[in-house]
């Protein structure tokens, strides 16, 4: 998000360790705004990636374990974008509907990407918990272990019409990606590129929807910039450049 040239600050928290001075460093340069808690482990994952790109990730939490959004930290936002990650919250369980809510009616798209535990994650999903999210993306191995549904279209409308997501983006790697929403259902083809790592290819998908939406509010022209931005990050090693 910093590098497409959008506002951005981090909720969550960052160790004072090795990890953590590597990702002070990176946020420096981009511009980025943090909180930080010393004497601390940082949450890190590890990354294994495989000759053809794909890769497996296992993650430690670290003290974000000890992180918890309130609605309080986006009441004093004016027309800022809220971007979280519902897997890696530690508290699945959390009613994201007031905070939802607060979001809108300060004006705030919301957005959210899927990982970890997409059981318990589905649970909440379908109490109605992350009704009204404006846009959950995910991948099809997340989808369908999510919906338990083969067809990705079937999951998406699954989402939206029994969950109350606004939109569901699907990213399917060489396939593409699809965006599934009450009225109309949306696929771009991948381009054609040398893929060398797929580490934080979802990350820079989101990231370039939600760079182009929040200028136009253009929801084909930010699947396609999503896409692009997708694409561009695979062809180089590591999950940022």
């Amino acid at each position: 998000m910093a590098q497409k040239e959008v506002e951005t600050k981090f909720y969550g928290y960052i160790g004072d360790d090795y990890p953590g001075s590597v990702i002070i460093k990176d946020f420096v340069k981009n511009n980025v705004t943090w909180n930080q808690n010393c004497h601390e482990s940082t949450g890190i994952s590890l990354v294994l990636v495989d000759q053809s790109g794909e890769r497996s990730v296992t993650s430690y939490q670290g003290m974000n374990d000890e992180f918890e959004l309130s609605a309080a930290e986006l009441e004093d936002l004016d027309n800022d974008i809220a971007v979280c990650g519902l897997g890696l919250l530690p508290h699945l369980e959390t009613d994201l509907k007031p905070l939802i809510a607060r979001a809108h009616s300060n004006g705030h798209t919301i957005y959210a990407g899927t990982t970890g535990d997409t059981n318990h994650l589905y649970q909440f999903i379908k109490e109605g918990k992350y009704s009204g999210l404006d846009f959950l993306f995910m991948n099809n191995l997340e989808a369908q272990r999510l919906c338990q549904l083969p067809n990705l279209i079937d999951c998406g409308k699954e989402l939206v019409n029994e969950c109350g997501i606004k939109n569901v983006i699907i990213t399917e790697g060489e396939g593409g990606a699809t965006m599934i929403s009450q009225n109309d259902v949306y696929h771009v083809d991948a381009n054609k590129v040398n893929c060398v790592d797929s580490t934080g290819a979802g990350d820079a998908f989101m990231a370039g929807f939600i760079a182009q939406y929040s200028s136009d509010h253009d929801r084909i022209k930010s699947l396609i910039a999503a896409n692009n931005s997708g694409g561009e990050n695979v062809q180089f090693f590591g999950a940022v450049r």
